[in-house]
């Protein structure tokens, strides 16, 4: 998607902000303006101004991007002329030849005209319409043209006064209000009346900072760096007293002196002094947007002036917009565009540092969008452009449909083709399938025949299942009583002697001669043997061995011992549970920090438990 760019062109410093959408800023930067010999469009070094801003923004983004450039404020003339009901045509013609006959002095060859409509009025019953027209210079706006030609093909969108679309992107509790716009720049004041996204008055005040810089620079005799310096670092003092006492500043300066003296702080100016500078300062700017206020309310309306908008460098002077504000009858405010807008990381610091001078970049940038979609709106750039441009976009309409025409076709054909292919596909898979079923009839046969081969052995083996006296489930619960202290070294489970008396288990573990048996061996990794025999093999009586190997004293290592005997005996599937307990050596006391421990050594013991297996 194409980017918005502002492009805010100033006395000093060029701004540009580089908006996605009407509310996310990608990026915002400014550099000074490239100048020739001499100030002045007509001066800016073309090549330079370029490579600066194609420094962050790449030529191929520039060139897809809709750009809007503004028009000196000092070179615009504003007036509202009230007309006649007749038709939009004859309404532009009938008020620039109105304006120019007000006009003083009169305009001339090369001055350009832009109007808009701005609605309807009623005056003593008879309605009139409103007519904002805008007059420049032909000369500032083919330099803004040209500041692009070493990118082949490339053109401004929009050539547009700051003061027309700030007056478009002002936030809705302000829109109907009669609004002045302040803009304090290097060279001048620019004061503007907007109300209901409408200019109605534009003055250019011949006043700015590099004024205040050399007239401030003069007085305390220092250079106009380090004038610039101070006022940035110190804007304009505080004072917690009555300024107009002279007698008091007098004093009081005194004094500050005297005590800077006594710590050896000396300051190339003091506070106050600075202060008194600026109430000169202060006076004549609210002096000059007092008079501007009166003048249109006398001229134009009537309305009084509900808020003042502050915007320019000079607006983040430190307490400047708020002292200017106490002798003016209205809420004063510095621009407030960066509230409810988003911005990419890594703009952080040049919008909190050099808000109010970016400002009217990112309200050139808003504007590209509305601009472009009305007839009447306010631009400057030449007709000839302008029906360059729709012929432009008539041929890349054309030529869009022309590609999408072609594609429909190639869609059609590709379709019609695909469609033939799936056919043919489709009665090759029909043969197969014929085939295949012929082929899975006979298939079908011998696995019928499999299946009742299957269904016999299957009862065979579930006859035999349902005999077996040693399944998973007596295993389960000899692992379930195993001990934790116990390391299990071997279980056997054989069928049992029919001597009595015995041990009750053949020597040796496994005998496939005398049935089904089951063998388990942690030592050897075996692992579980079942041999269940014939059939009638399985109808004797069957013993398990369980050999275990204990790590403790001997009194400890016989009740754990005798304890997961006693769980074997509660099991239900065990009868006749034995216990075969090791040698006993010689018990001796043992004790140890002047306490009995044990009577028997820890060591490594076997234990034997041997049970019947219930049927």
């Amino acid at each position: 998607m194409s980017n918005f760019i502002g492009i805010d062109i100033g006395t000093v410093f060029t701004k540009v902000a580089v908006l996605s959408k009407k509310n996310y800023i990608k990026k915002i930067f400014f550099f000074m303006t490239p100048y020739g010999n001499r100030e002045g469009l007509n001066s800016i070094d073309k090549d330079i101004f370029v490579k600066k801003i194609t420094e962050n923004i790449s030529k191929g983004d520039l060139i897809t991007s809709s750009i809007v450039m503004n028009v000196p404020s000092s070179s615009i003339f504003v007036m509202i002329v009230d007309l006649p009901k007749m038709s939009k045509k004859e309404l532009g013609v009938a008020a620039v030849s109105e304006v120019k006959r007000k006009m003083v002095p009169p305009p001339t060859s090369n001055s350009v005209f832009e109007y808009k409509i701005m609605g309807e009025k009623v005056v003593e019953d008879v309605s009139f319409v409103e007519v904002l027209v805008i007059k420049t210079e032909s000369e500032y706006v083919n330099n803004l043209l040209s500041l692009f030609l070493t990118i082949k093909g490339k053109y401004p969108d929009i050539i547009i006064p700051n003061s027309v679309v700030i007056a478009k992107n002002l936030r809705n509790s302000l829109r109907d209000k009669f609004c002045a716009i302040v803009d304090i720049g290097y060279e001048s004041t620019n004061i503007s009346v907007v109300n209901k996204n409408n200019l109605y008055f534009s003055r250019d005040i011949k006043f700015g900072l590099k004024s205040l810089y050399e007239h401030f620079a003069g007085v305390v005799n220092v250079s106009i760096g380090e004038m610039e310096a101070i006022i940035q670092k110190e804007g304009v003092p505080f004072v917690d007293f009555d300024i107009r006492d002279k007698v008091r500043v007098a004093e009081e300066i005194m004094r500050q002196k005297y005590e800077d003296s006594l710590k050896g702080n000396e300051q190339k100016i003091n506070l106050l002094e600075l202060r008194m500078l600026w109430e000169e300062v202060l006076q004549r700017m609210s002096s000059e947007i007092r008079r501007s206020v009166s003048f249109y309310k006398q001229q134009y309306r009537g309305e009084g002036i509900e808020n003042f908008i502050f915007f320019g460098g000079g607006s983040s002077i430190k307490g400047l917009v708020s002292e200017i504000g106490k002798s003016l009858e209205g809420e004063c405010e510095v621009s407030d565009v960066f509230k409810g807008i988003s911005w990419e990381t890594g703009n952080e610091d040049m919008i909190n540092r050099f808000g109010p001078l970016l400002a009217p970049s990112v309200y050139l940038a808003m504007s590209v969008s509305e601009v472009s979609r009305k007839e009447d709106a306010i631009n400057f750039i030449p007709k000839k452009i302008k029906r360059r441009k729709n012929i432009i976009k008539r041929q890349f309409f054309i030529f869009l449909l022309i590609v999408g025409l072609i594609l429909i076709n190639c869609l059609a054909g590709y379709i019609m083709v695909r469609s033939c292919k799936k056919k043919e596909r489709i009665l090759k898979n029909i043969e197969a399938g014929i085939r295949k079923f012929e082929n899975a009839v006979n298939v079908l046969n011998i696995l019928e025949k499999d299946k009742v081969d299957f269904n016999n052995k299957v009862k065979e083996m579930n006859r035999i299942i349902s005999k077996r006296v040693i399944n998973s489930e007596i295993l389960k619960q000899i692992f379930n009583c195993i001990p934790k202290e116990a390391v299990l070294l071997s279980l056997k489970m054989n069928k049992k002697i029919q001597d009595e008396d015995s041990e009750g288990l053949m020597d040796g573990g496994m005998n496939s001669e005398e049935g089904a048996g089951l063998m388990m061996n942690s030592e050897e990794g075996a692992g579980l043997m079942i041999n269940r025999g014939t059939g009638e093999e399985l109808f004797g009586v069957y013993q398990v061995r369980i050999e275990t190997l204990i790590f403790n004293e001997y009194e400890k290592s016989k009740k754990i011992m005798e304890g997961f005997s006693e769980r074997l005996r509660n099991c239900k599937q065990f009868t006749n549970t034995k216990l075969v307990l090791p040698v006993q050596e010689e018990l001796k006391p043992r004790f140890e920090g002047g306490g009995f421990i044990s009577l028997s050594i820890k060591k490594e013991r076997k234990f034997i438990i041997t049970a019947d297996i219930r049927r």
